[in-house]
């Protein structure tokens, strides 16, 4: 073998096609130049026999199997993660659904209370546009609770946890009406105060 100018270093260009020869997928006239390389190239044959070497002891090391229960832990560990993550992604939506939820209950339960004001109101004053005033009234409010309505509908259908966003919305009515009552009690009191006296 005659050396090359480069002795130390072998040629890049050939580099990967011994990792090629030696995974059997270089053609057969790559493969033939690459030998023809090889026979004038001291760093490239030098590289081929280390290769060689390394490939030889990969074939012929015994396979170590793993420790008994291995797989099993393994999967037992995979489960875990997946049911954290699980957990984690259920917690998430909750609180996305809820952050997300509880302004529009808010924005609904404002807009119920502004008619039942304004009806409060309407009882306290004069009796002239009666009539237009509460059909108006009446019509925002029902306007309200059906958008209100229909946003938690679509809210529930999209989300992934459908029973847990419906327990939620459920309590969320619970605790609207709750509030209303005593919203509305409260408005009511000083009407009856006042009749009193």
């Amino acid at each position: 073998m005659t050396s090359n100018v480069q002795a130390s270093k072998p040629c890049p260009q050939f580099s990967e096609q011994m990792s090629l020869a030696l995974d059997h997928q270089l053609g057969a006239a790559a493969e033939r130049d690459l030998r023809e390389h090889l026979r004038t190239c001291d760093a490239c044959q030098a590289q081929w026999d280390a290769l060689q070497r390394v490939e030889r002891l990969f074939t012929t090391a015994p396979l170590i199997s793993p420790p008994a229960g291995f797989t099993a832990r393994v999967s037992a560990r995979l489960v875990r993660r997946e049911s954290r993550q699980h957990i984690v992604f259920g917690a998430l939506s909750l609180v996305v659904g809820a952050l997300i939820l509880v302004p529009v209950a808010l924005t609904s339960a404002g807009k119920i209370v502004r008619p039942l004001y304004s009806l409060y109101l309407l009882m306290t004053t004069p009796a002239a546009w009666r009539g237009l005033f509460v059909i108006t009234e009446l019509l925002s409010l029902v306007e309200s609770v059906l958008n209100a309505l229909r946003l938690t509908i679509v809210a529930c259908i999209r989300s992934p946890g459908v029973m847990v966003c419906l327990t939620y919305n459920l309590a969320v009515l619970v605790l609207t009406a709750l509030w209303l009552r005593v919203l509305i009690g409260r408005l009511l009191r000083p009407v009856s105060v006042l009749r009193q006296a």
